[in-house]
């Protein structure tokens, strides 16, 4: 991705491991717990969630979803819809909450995922013009804390700057405190999945 790219307000960070992985097996568990077969995850749909819960507001917001893809692997991810790369790339749609433009970036073997999530986090913070990034990382990695006091270092952020424009989403509570704001994606996925609140009980 171009270095001199310049983004909305808002951007949405996603690491399509996440997509692949997580949202798959939520899918199949829950489907076999509830005895009914529940329909691939609205993409559009599930990021208007993650949206709201962030406190974006308006009808005219212009927002960028990345999606990180360090798999190097052409398959997509079936349990969403849409469900490919292709169907996704370089289109947009308009929501509720204005128009989402998405970009698959591929590390096209040239870094790990790890390391091209946190080069396009790094790429979008030092864009001054970015009010909000909301992560969605892959699964496993629990050393956010770390991470982000480091970016927030190297870019020259304060804490307050760091915690007022990064939101990052997660299965379970961070076991550190974190320089950011953190909130959970259960409830995004359950609602975009037709998941009721009793039934994840």
């Amino acid at each position: 991705m171009d270095k001199n790219v310049k983004f909305p307000e808002y951007v949405v960070l996603v690491d399509t491991a996440f997509l692949q992985r997580v949202v798959r097996d939520v899918r199949t568990v829950m489907s076999g717990r509830l005895g009914r077969q529940l329909p691939p995850l609205d993409l559009p749909l599930w990021l208007t969630c993650l949206l709201l819960d962030a406190g974006v507001r308006g009808a005219d917001n212009n927002v960028q979803i990345l999606l990180a893809d360090g798999s190097g692997k052409p398959e997509g991810w079936e349990a969403c819809c849409p469900s490919s790369r292709a169907e996704v790339d370089g289109k947009a749609c308009r929501t509720a909450l204005g128009e989402l433009s998405f970009s698959v970036v591929s590390a096209e073997g040239l870094a790990s995922s790890q390391n091209l999530y946190e080069d396009l986090m790094r790429l979008v913070l030092n864009d001054t013009a970015v009010k909000r990034l909301l992560l969605v990382p892959a699964p496993g990695k629990d050393d956010w804390a770390e991470t982000l006091s480091a970016l927030q270092k190297d870019l020259g952020l304060t804490g307050q700057d760091l915690d007022a424009r990064v939101c990052l989403f997660g299965m379970e509570p961070p076991r550190q405190a974190l320089p950011c704001s953190w909130l959970p994606l259960v409830y995004p996925l359950a609602h975009t999945l037709g998941i009721r609140e009793d039934e994840l009980k």
